[in-house]
């Protein structure tokens, strides 16, 4: 699987699809939301593919900042019980395609049980490919590979839960890559000092052995936020990520 294609290409290829559009009422001015999302299986290298569209209408920036916490699922674990709970804007964009998505891969899984599964956001998709990872895994019992860029911040927990369940989440991926430029201020939202938390983070980008001054990097980012945000095609980026 590692070498089904390199991640700078894996993220160009969210480019050049062909999105499936499902429209949802959500909100208290029952606006309507638009949720952008491709399944398709590719024989040629064994894998069925779930990508997730990233910000695209106005719609979506209003997903964007629904950010108050809201219940997604209750799940039994070897880790205990788990309560898990999500980005409301997101999480409802993400419930209004899971029915066609899992049915989906449910389908192509029969007559292709051993494809493996590859999962790719970029910004808000990213937010969706992470909740669609857990969900696939709940529904088909098969561990996933999730690539995401720019990745976001989607589930809700406190400090003492924390550990359990992203513990739980990573456990559903047989490989998980949330790629965030230490620069791109996007990759910090939701802020994890209001309790919202991605699944694993590996941060990429020119100035990474700058991690430990959080900070400086962050400013960097602020002046130029368009470039660290929408560049994850730069190989060099990835330099010493294994």
């Amino acid at each position: 699987m590692n070498n089904y294609l390199k991640w700078t290409e894996l993220f160009n290829r969210t480019n050049h699809l062909q999105w499936k559009s499902k429209e949802y009422i959500h909100g208290k001015d029952n606006h309507i939301h638009t949720t952008e999302y491709s399944v398709v299986e590719d024989a040629q290298h064994q894998c069925i593919r779930i990508d997730f569209q990233c910000t695209d209408s106005e719609s979506d920036w209003k997903a964007n900042f629904e950010f108050p916490k809201v219940y997604y699922r209750n799940i039994k674990t070897n880790f205990g019980n788990i309560t898990l709970k999500a980005h409301g804007g997101w999480a409802a964009m993400y419930k209004s395609v899971k029915d066609n998505v899992i049915g989906m891969v449910q389908n192509y899984l029969k007559m292709n049980p051993d494809f493996d599964i590859i999962i790719v956001g970029f910004s808000l998709g990213s937010a969706l490919a992470q909740l669609c990872a857990q969900d696939v895994y709940y529904h088909t019992g098969k561990k996933v590979y999730l690539y995401t860029f720019g990745s976001v911040n989607p589930f809700a927990c406190n400090l003492l839960e924390k550990r359990r369940i992203i513990k739980y989440l990573r456990s559903c991926c047989q490989e998980v890559y949330n790629f965030s430029n230490l620069t791109d201020v996007v990759s910090y939202v939701p802020f994890c000092l209001w309790g919202y938390h991605k699944i694993r983070r590996v941060t990429v980008g020119r100035f990474r052995w700058l991690k430990r001054l959080l900070v400086l990097p962050v400013i960097v980012g602020l002046f130029f936020p368009h470039y660290y945000h929408a560049h994850y095609e730069n190989e060099k980026w990835y330099k010493g990520i294994k």
